[in-house]
């Protein structure tokens, strides 16, 4: 609500500040007027909203933070949600958009371990899946595109010959017909220029889907989902008027994709039919062609042209930019340890700090008398190294991985690849982010009571209220038990309320007075998606004379 106001200078001395809108106190209207960041805080009633008739108890932040016990954690706007387990990504996936190839890089070792012949023989984008498998969308000039998975682990590769695996051992081995390739289905028809790609969190962990492939088509203005185990298309969302050209998953389960005309697609990929909204973006520059997503769910873009990196937070629909210094053209954005990091044209990298927000001096990719040059594509591995593509800087004029370890701040390997390395993406799987544990359960006790009658006394128990959201097929099993006192509860046995997004309120059927526990247990169904609490309120009503 808060904003600056303005003064005008006159005879060397500013004026009154007129239009300011400064803090005030918090009153129960849905804004957050005391400019802290929190909505109704403290005046909210433990039904939700600004309901004064009804009272009783709320636990949530800011009233009674909540606590991350096992399997939970708690997000930065203090939302109870499921913990989630770290990824290991020991591969780097670098499409040759210019030869038709894609290499193999060990993480670790440095070296490139395998060269593919990717299907459509023109490679414009890459993503890798819960597993580890890479994905490669080809885009020929005149022939409809083709979608291809590539085991990451010799042990799922195929052998339909029986002869023994004839897979790809290093660079100069590039086989027709590679045993390592699981998929390959065509995708779209001729010209309707496919050119995002992303992998959703269609697996439960440890389950054997592993994601299914959403492409973007640029002409044709849509976006479809393939199934990630044999190829067959699934759904298609339209997109009107809207190109796209990149995208990803945020942690909750929402496809964000970008074109290259200042406009951004929100897909609720998950809801049936998908939910669509395209949102514009309010920027000088529009030339996007880069973005990732922070574990808060904030969205960063990186573009050639554009001489800033942008910021939006869908929570507040808010834009912002921060310019790169002169001469540095940003063209990819990606997170290691937490920390976003841009890639300049001229093969450089630079961290965006965050507090304040600011662009730190660009570090040279050059070592060992390589230069990398035209960089175009950045991802983390792993362990937390950055690997910048550039199409420039190898061998006979062929393209080059960086590796670039943060912590050290300098470069600790150069890997030539193939001829023009054009295409980015996802190109190690991190940007996935994390994968959330299947469920995990949470209690809190609360105490009722009314004015003059002691804790627990006067209370006639009416029903619980949870505000929070699913996410992408989760769900929250709402459960409470009763006892005369506190340390009674243990005692007692749960008693199943109802299942939230199904319900939102759930009647409680208990004795008056005493205490009651509730229990919640949080489910995500699919790697990302996982439930976000916002708040539980708890109604009771004080009994008056008999």
């Amino acid at each position: 609500m808060c904003h600056a106001g303005r003064a005008e200078c006159s005879h060397g001395k500013f004026k009154e500040c007129r239009g300011a809108v400064l803090p005030a106190t918090e009153v129960c209207n849905q804004r957050d007027d005391d400019c802290d960041g929190v909505t109704d805080e403290y005046v909210a009633s433990p039904c939700g909203g600004c309901d004064a008739k009804c009272i009783g108890e709320v636990w949530g932040p800011p009233v009674v933070p909540f606590d991350a016990g096992p399997g939970l954690a708690v997000t930065t706007a203090g939302e109870l949600t499921l913990a989630s387990m770290p990824r290991e990504r020991h591969f780097v996936w670098v499409p040759n958009t210019d030869e038709g190839t894609l290499s193999k890089i060990d993480a670790d070792r440095a070296i490139e371990v395998a060269r593919y012949r990717t299907p459509g023989g023109r490679p414009v984008r890459v993503a890798v899946d819960h597993r580890g498998d890479a994905w490669v969308l080809d885009n020929p000039y005149t022939a409809a595109a083709r979608l291809a998975k590539f085991a990451s682990e010799q042990e799922r590769c195929l052998d339909p010959g029986g002869d023994g695996l004839q897979t790809s051992r290093g660079p100069d081995q590039v086989l027709q017909r590679d045993d390592c390739l699981l998929l390959d289905v065509e995708v779209g028809a001729p010209g309707d220029d496919a050119q995002a790609l992303a992998i959703d969190g269609a697996e439960a962990p440890d389950a054997e889907l592993a994601g299914n492939a959403w492409v973007g088509f640029a002409t044709s203005r849509k976006v479809v989902a393939y199934d990630g185990n044999d190829g067959r298309r699934l759904k298609a969302v339209e997109l009107p008027k809207f190109a796209a050209y990149a995208g990803s998953f945020d942690l909750w389960g929402t496809l964000w994709l970008i074109d290259r005309d200042g406009q951004l697609a929100r897909v609720e990929a998950f809801m049936d039919p998908p939910e669509v909204e395209i949102i514009r973006a309010r920027l000088a520059c529009y030339s996007l062609e880069s973005v990732c997503i922070d574990p808060a769910g904030k969205l960063l873009f990186a573009g050639f042209g554009c001489e800033s990196v942008v910021f939006y937070d869908p929570d507040s629909a808010h834009w912002s930019e921060l310019r790169v210094p002169p001469l540095l053209s940003p063209r990819g954005i990606a997170l290691a340890a937490s920390a976003p990091w841009v890639v300049y044209t001229s093969g450089q990298v630079a961290e965006i700090e965050r507090d304040p927000v600011a662009i730190a001096p660009a570090s040279d990719l050059a070592s060992d008398g390589i230069t990398p040059f035209e960089s175009i594509a950045v991802a983390a591995d792993g362990g937390g190294r950055l690997w910048v593509v550039s199409t420039q800087g190898g061998p006979n004029g062929r393209g080059l991985a960086t590796r670039y370890d943060p912590a050290q701040g300098k470069v600790t390997a150069q890997v030539p690849v193939g001829r023009g390395p054009r295409a980015g993406g996802d190109l190690t799987g991190m940007g996935l982010g994390a994968e959330f544990v299947p469920d995990a359960s949470v209690t809190h006790v609360f105490a009722g009571g009314c004015a003059g009658a002691g804790v627990g006394a006067g209370t006639r128990w009416k029903a619980a209220h949870v505000i929070a959201d699913a996410g992408a097929g989760g769900s929250v099993t709402i459960e409470a038990r009763w006892a005369e006192a506190v340390d009674g509860l243990s005692d007692a046995m749960f008693v199943p309320l109802g299942t939230f997004p199904d319900a939102m309120d759930f009647p409680l059927d208990f004795p008056d007075d005493g205490a009651i526990e509730v229990r919640l247990t949080l489910q995500a169904a699919h790697a990302i998606g996982a439930p976000r609490i916002e708040r539980v309120g708890l109604e009771w009503s004080c009994k008056g004379p008999d």
